[in-house]
């Protein structure tokens, strides 16, 4: 069985919105496991001190009994363009770090960025981060998700932005897009949705 990953922000000299990272690996354990995890990942993320006030991203890597944990620098990797790719057996409800059925879909984006993947007519995320597009002033995303980021869980928490059921015909009802992962907060940049094609 593959092992899963979480991917933490350290920002501001503390790592952030931790509380949800630890759900979602405590939730996939369960799922997975049949019980929670028998490590403690605050023992592991807690110790971590990095220089500066630079964005790094924390990678983990973990199992059941165990997790370790890299750094490395973030830098935001522009994504303008969005290739529509059509997948209607794809799951990815828990964060694997077997990706193999995205970086398939991946190779098929073209001259575009990132893809965009489609289930049953329905949008649902990119490659590695969900997506939300603006409408009237407002952003909303896709209630057909494939993973439900620890992002995309706080922006619906604290009101930020809302879901609603997106077609692929409903896309250019839409003015913008742009992509949200725990590395991606709401500040992200946007691209018009006439990038997605």
């Amino acid at each position: 069985m593959s092992r899963l990953i979480e991917t933490v922000r350290y920002a501001e000299g503390r790592v952030q919105n931790f509380d949800y990272h630890l759900r979602r690996m405590q939730d996939s354990s369960q799922a997975i496991f049949g019980d929670t995890l028998r490590w403690n990942p605050k023992d592991l993320v807690w110790r971590i001190e990095l220089p500066g006030n630079d964005v790094y991203k924390i990678r983990i890597v973990y199992g059941y009994t165990e997790g370790s944990a890299t750094t490395e620098p973030y830098t935001i990797r522009p994504v303008r363009s969005l290739k529509l790719v059509l997948d209607n057996n794809i799951m990815y409800d828990h964060k694997f770090e077997n990706r193999s059925r995205l970086e398939e879909l991946v190779a098929q984006r073209g001259d575009c960025d990132d893809i965009l993947i489609v289930k049953n007519g329905l949008v649902t995320d990119v490659s590695y981060a969900n997506i939300v597009f603006r409408k009237d002033g407002k952003w909303f995303t896709p209630d057909s998700f494939l993973l439900n980021g620890t992002m995309r869980q706080w922006l619906l928490d604290t009101g930020k932005i809302s879901e609603r059921t997106i077609t692929v015909d409903d896309i250019r009802q839409y003015s913008h897009f742009k992509l949200i992962n725990a590395m991606l907060c709401e500040d992200a940049p946007a691209s018009e949705v006439l990038n997605i094609r």
